[in-house]
């Protein structure tokens, strides 16, 4: 599968049905796993679309969202704190738009919504967390056995300091000849984005260029030319998010967070 120049100037793109199986979901920052992260999802979005059908985009105005702030679901286990409930038809699975300063959580205080991804893991919204230690095993929700606490969960949401990291540490951007802590190797046709390797030969990682979805019309855009992925950590209003095309990596760029961006999961140390 691949993606020639993109449609339009702005770098919208034609959805082109099962990208998704090569490029990855796009989640707005702070949600789980509910739907509103399928590229391809939703009543009227067919192959051939720029933006979501009808069924899978939302106007954040009005009525306010109705969160589930950790209903049960079963005997003990709970729902995740702040999240769109279930019951909610308005805005539950879809991507929600029309964000005050670039936050679908238009309803929250700013201190919520820095709790819903936060660096120092509030794991039941990590989407990552829901992967128990066999690496294989998806929780839709949170486990059972252990309630909120997630002690069974093997899986996070990368910080910013741990993009950083895997390519000159902090928050230093700069060309992939410019990596110190691993070789970055760009491929530009079949699986397009990064291969990365810690000694020059063996691919650990690869970041497809998985491009995003706009916070504010909807539209996918750059996918095939630019990686985007988010952090657990926040800058203001917005987060960060671990940027790259075939001439820079930027592990420190700032979004807002209604955007739909990729995740990338990462062992627990």
């Amino acid at each position: 599968m691949t993606f020639s120049t993109p449609n339009d100037a702005d770098g919208s793109h034609y959805y082109i049905a099962g990208e998704e199986q090569v490029y990855g979901d796009l989640y707005q920052w702070g949600r789980i796993r509910d739907g509103h992260e399928q590229r391809g999802a939703g009543a009227g979005f067919v192959a051939g679309s720029k933006v979501a059908g009808t069924n899978q985009v939302a106007y954040n105005a009005s009525p306010p969202i109705v969160f589930e702030d950790g209903n049960l679901i079963g005997p003990t286990q709970r729902y995740p704190w702040r999240q769109v409930a279930r019951t909610d038809t308005d805005y539950y699975g879809k991507h929600i738009i029309l964000s005050q300063n670039g936050n679908w959580a238009c309803d929250l205080s700013d201190a919520d919504r820095d709790q819903l991804w936060h660096t120092g893991r509030f794991a039941a919204n990590d989407p990552c967390a829901k992967i128990k230690e066999d690496g294989l095993t998806y929780e839709t929700f949170y486990p059972e056995t252990d309630g909120i606490a997630g002690s069974n969960t093997a899986w996070k949401t990368p910080a910013q300091d741990e993009w950083g990291s895997i390519y000159r540490g902090g928050t230093i951007s700069g060309s992939p000849n410019s990596a110190l802590a691993n070789t970055w190797t760009w491929y530009g046709s079949n699986g397009r984005g990064y291969d990365i390797k810690p000694d020059g030969s063996t691919v650990t990682l690869h970041l497809p260029a998985n491009g995003n979805r706009s916070g504010t019309s909807g539209r996918l855009l750059h996918c095939g030319s630019t990686g985007s992925y988010w952090s657990t950590s926040f800058s203001g209003v917005d987060a960060y998010v671990l940027n790259c095309n075939s001439s820079n990596v930027i592990p420190a760029y700032v979004a807002g967070r209604g955007n739909g961006m990729g995740l990338r999961c990462i062992r627990n140390s």
